[in-house]
């Protein structure tokens, strides 16, 4: 094997020492994934195998929260075909350091990355705007259809009309 291919393989053996996964089967956990789960025993497959809505090995294990992630504007935006740079699980969770959602601060940077006007946008009519952000994460608001959920709807002053995101943004 090609040494570059060796080096590729440890940085992602060390990435994924890190991950949630990881730390589920060092502690025993039964189902625990492992590499296998998402690479085939004998292959590495190509990222773009994964790339697409029925490639996503996360489905598997997490299949409510992929039904979730398959009806929200990301999911929808993927799922047509004609959008495929909206990110997929991977690119919020990472693909070997699997972390978990439960940080504001990291889903918030994850946001940032596709969305780097979103803090500018909100400090204009949302009061505290930063200490907001640094709260509370993006998807308690931006994820309909999650579980909890903080519904916000802006209505335009007199008449009363809800506004949608883009008027707002």
């Amino acid at each position: 094997a090609d040494p570059k291919d060796k080096i590729l393989l440890y940085n992602k053996l060390k990435q994924a020492e890190g991950s949630i996964h990881f730390s589920l089967l060092r502690s025993g956990s039964a189902g625990a994934p492992g590499c296998t789960q998402c690479h085939s025993a004998h292959e590495v497959a190509p990222k773009e195998r994964f790339a697409t809505l029925s490639g996503s090995p996360c489905r598997g294990c997490h299949a409510e929260i992929f039904s979730a992630y398959a009806g929200s504007m990301h999911g929808q935006a993927r799922g047509s075909g004609d959008h495929f740079e909206a990110p997929l699980c991977s690119e919020c969770h990472r693909a070997h350091d699997v972390q978990g959602s439960g940080s504001a601060e990291q889903i918030r940077e994850a946001c940032y990355g596709c969305h780097p006007t979103a803090a500018a946008i909100h400090a204009v009519w949302l009061p505290n705007a930063a200490l907001h952000l640094d709260a509370i994460s993006c998807a308690a608001c931006h994820a309909p259809q999650a579980k909890r959920v903080v519904a916000l709807r802006l209505v335009e002053e007199g008449s009363g009309r809800q506004l949608s995101e883009r008027e707002v943004g």
